[in-house]
């Protein structure tokens, strides 16, 4: 045994090794012992790492259901994003389900997070154009993690239109803000 931070702390850094199978066990035993939220969260993350999207997906839509505040709710669609996009190839569920949690926070510094990581998203499946709309206008106000993911759509799609000293410019100012976070993008 141990205590509950502590195995969530202990499967935090073996994530952060890419032990993702020891990483899930310390998740599923921190949320076991009462870690709650941010342990669930991992251990579900965990098992999209590992191929197993369908896994992660079911526990993420509990997850969802049971979400008691916005910062969980945009977690959680982060979460979903990256599994049903990036893991198991349904671009399209996964940015109708941050679109949807977009909708429904009222955080704005929040919904900024998702509307920039959904950004990133949008780059690969409807170009430039589509990203720098969501992903612009953030510069201005985003900061931490927002600001990375603002920040890298914004400095890539620019390129892309041939605004490479804006690019350069951007991308100088979101890899500074990724260095200034805790824990990088």
């Amino acid at each position: 045994g141990g205590s509950p931070e502590l195995m969530l702390t202990a499967a935090r850094t073996a994530h952060s090794s890419n032990d993702f199978p020891l990483a899930q066990r310390l998740a599923r035993a921190a949320a076991a012992a009462g870690a709650g939220f941010e342990a669930a969260l991992l251990a579900a993350q965990l098992a999209g790492l590992q191929g197993r999207g369908v896994e992660a997906e079911t526990a993420l839509a509990t997850l969802a259901e049971a979400a008691r505040d916005d910062a969980e709710r945009v977690f959680i669609a982060i979460a979903r994003l990256d599994n049903s996009a990036l893991f198991r190839g349904q671009v399209d569920e996964g940015l109708r389900v941050a679109e949807k949690a977009e909708a429904e926070v009222t955080t704005p510094a929040l919904r900024d997070e998702l509307a920039a990581k959904r950004s990133t998203v949008l780059l690969g499946v409807k170009g430039p154009d589509a990203a720098l709309e969501v992903a612009e206008p953030l510069l201005s106000r985003a900061e931490g993690r927002t600001l990375v993911w603002a920040c890298a759509a914004t400095a890539f799609g620019l390129g892309r239109q041939g605004s490479f000293e804006r690019a350069l410019e951007v991308a100088d100012r979101g890899y500074q803000a990724n260095r200034a976070l805790p824990r990088p993008v």
